[in-house]
């Protein structure tokens, strides 16, 4: 379905960030990166869509074995909105924090709530 929302719309964002997601998972990094390449072109992106471009770079980074770019990339996606709940599961992923830590925290906002 991805494959084919981007062919109709061959410049939707989320479109072409899903395309790289696929190509990533099939292994073919500068499909990948030329796809997310040009999103970063883009002048101006809505919150969601800087949430899916990081996302996607930190998977790419992380199938090529590059941990400290993912980071990078995380910090830069971390660094406006910490309390995104998106975050949790990346910080698991690159060994930021363990999954009793990410628990611990969830229950705090809760409480304050």
């Amino acid at each position: 379905m991805l494959l084919q929302i981007h062919a109709q719309l061959p410049d939707y964002f989320f479109g072409i960030a899903g395309v790289a997601r696929l190509a990533i998972k099939d292994g073919d990094y500068e499909k990948a990166r030329a796809l997310l390449n040009s999103l970063m072109q883009r002048r101006q992106l809505h919150y969601s869509e800087y949430d899916t471009l990081c996302m996607a770079q930190i998977d790419l980074c992380l199938a090529e074995k590059n941990k400290e770019a993912a980071r990078t990339w995380f910090e830069m996606w971390e660094r406006p909105d910490p309390e995104n709940p998106k975050l949790e599961a990346y910080r698991l992923r690159l060994g930021l924090m363990d999954v009793g830590s990410i628990l611990e925290r969830l229950s705090q906002k809760r409480k304050r709530a």
